[in-house]
């Protein structure tokens, strides 16, 4: 193979030197131009069998398959993409971003799966700010709740104090509404039909519940802590772990909670008492 190509970029040049005093300088450059020529063609055609296409957009680099429905949705993608980053980026009160994220758009959660070992609809590779999105007429892809797990693991860095609850919280947070509700909706639901969990459970067995009720909560934990204390000593609390914040935060969650007698039953754990 590697011969074959050698010859076929390389021989019109071999026999242009053998003539040249013959031909003359014309010649050689007819020859030079026949071999770029070549090599576009060739180029061309492998670019031709490749189905994906890329599109930059400021700091964004999103990628889709052909004809996909996220391909044929493009433009609406990346303006979300574009809105996300930069609700996102206020959230944390950054002003300065000069990274670049990519965003891949897959056209299934099989193909998810095939990937990253687990069904998700999204997966952000925080190493490297490469995130893929599930994208097809039944799955809306989330830009917030993705692009925030990139965006934390440069601001913030994940350490091993970083809970699996904040690091989800926050995305939710970013991403605030569900299926249409917001997270007060959500969770006063959940507190009407006593769901809601201790806090201890979700700093220590996030996984051992349905995912709905621990994103949720912990996406609503997220945002009074954003309120109440401000993006910077949530910072503090993301890297140093979740101390003393655990009595003020019960203290609040159960007088905003005890509105009657039925939803005032909100479990807490003993050492959130204490």
């Amino acid at each position: 193979m590697g011969v074959r190509l050698f010859n076929k970029f390389f021989s019109p040049l071999r026999v242009a030197v053998k003539y040249a005093g013959m031909l003359g300088s014309l010649a050689i450059s007819l020859v030079l131009i026949t071999i770029v020529a070549q090599a576009i063609t060739a180029r061309s055609g492998n670019d031709a069998n490749d189905s994906t296409v890329r599109i930059s957009s400021g700091n964004l680099i999103l990628t889709f398959t052909q004809d996909s429905f996220a391909y044929n949705s493009r433009q609406r993608l990346m303006s979300e993409a574009t809105e996300a980053l930069e609700s996102d980026l206020s959230l944390l009160a950054q002003t300065n971003f000069r990274d670049t994220i990519s965003i891949t758009y897959l056209n299934s959660r099989d193909e998810m799966k095939q990937l990253f070992g687990r069904a998700a609809k999204g997966w952000t590779v925080v190493d490297s700010s490469k995130i893929f999105l599930v994208c097809n007429q039944q799955t809306r892809p989330y830009h917030k709740h993705e692009i925030m797990h990139a965006l934390t693991a440069k601001y913030f860095r994940v350490s091993d104090k970083t809970s699996f609850w904040m690091n989800e919280g926050m995305s939710v947070c970013a991403e605030k509404l569900c299926y249409e509700y917001s997270l007060d909706q959500i969770s006063a639901y959940f507190v009407h039909k006593k769901m809601f969990l201790p806090l201890d459970t979700l700093e220590y067995n996030f996984w051992g519940h349905p995912d709905m009720i621990t994103y949720m909560e912990s996406g609503y934990v997220v945002q009074y802590l954003l309120a109440k204390y401000g993006q910077v000593k949530f910072k503090e609390l993301w890297n140093n772990g979740f101390g003393d914040f655990q009595k003020d935060l019960m203290a609040f969650l159960l007088r905003k909670w005890k509105t009657n007698e039925k939803t005032s039953e909100v479990k807490v754990s003993k050492s959130a008492k204490s």
